[in-house]
């Protein structure tokens, strides 16, 4: 009812919400990923597949081209910590044991390839950081290599000419134990973003959902379940699709 009435108040306002949908380190077909393509479907939810290049199955690109709700984009390399002890986990970073920004840079440049031939040029234009984190360095490298939207989480806004769409909703709790959130978690953070949005000065900025099909278990897919069918029955709500979102960073 919360979310009904603050539907309303953006069709009041004659704003449109605008959401998108994330799912993190995909490879290979599995059966998560055909109930995730699945629930897509049913509810035209449009689901963008952050791919690792070095990784990922030949047999991935004739299963998304043939599923009109799934997309790709490009996440980082081969999903490989190269932070030094002391830091969080990142992959696209130089560090104190001789790992340069060329390095990284010609990893990228690989990954480009790699998306380019498996699904095609949008998917290698999208850049997902694996643990939505790159160092300064490597970021100012994203142009030249021809990366045309980067994907983290939050509002962060990194210092890059590179057009930026976040996630703002994670579907799992990270820390201290990797479990799922409940629909009420998950609704009521898409509450508040909706709020949040709606009275910002950006309210166009499309709203993430993030999801990682690997490690749902019961919950998360009821909370998949739940916020694709919600999408589905409020026409007031545009979900984007690859191809939208990089019509933004024009």
């Amino acid at each position: 009812q919360m979310l009904d009435a603050e539907i309303a108040l953006w069709e009041e306002s004659g704003l449109t919400p605008r959401l998108w949908w994330r799912d993190d380190d995909t490879t290979e077909l599995s059966v998560p990923l055909s109930k995730l393509s699945d629930l897509a479907a049913q509810f035209k939810v449009p689901v963008l597949l952050a791919v690792i290049p070095s990784l990922a199955k030949q047999e991935l690109s004739a299963f998304v081209s043939s599923n009109p709700w799934l997309d790709a984009a490009t996440h980082g390399f081969s999903h490989t910590n190269h932070g030094d002890q002391d830091t969080k986990k990142t992959e696209l970073t130089e560090n104190s044991l001789g790992r340069s920004v060329q390095d990284v840079a010609q990893e990228l440049i690989t990954s480009r390839k790699n998306m380019e031939d498996m699904f095609g040029l949008a998917a290698s234009q999208i850049l997902v950081p694996p643990w939505n984190r790159i160092s300064t360095s490597a970021l100012q490298t994203l142009p030249s290599i021809g990366f045309k939207l980067l994907s983290t989480f939050t509002d962060q806004k990194l210092s890059t000419d590179i057009h930026q769409i976040n996630c703002h909703i994670d579907l799992m709790h990270w820390r201290p134990d990797r479990l799922a959130k409940t629909i009420r978690e998950v609704t009521d953070e898409l509450l508040i973003c909706l709020q949040d949005r709606r009275i910002s000065d950006f309210p166009k900025q499309p709203i993430g959902i993030l999801s990682h099909h690997l490690v749902h278990d019961e919950n998360a897919w009821e909370a998949t379940e739940f916020l694709m069918s919600y999408f589905a029955k409020q026409p007031c709500i545009k979900t984007l699709t690859q191809a939208e979102l990089l019509s933004l960073t024009h």
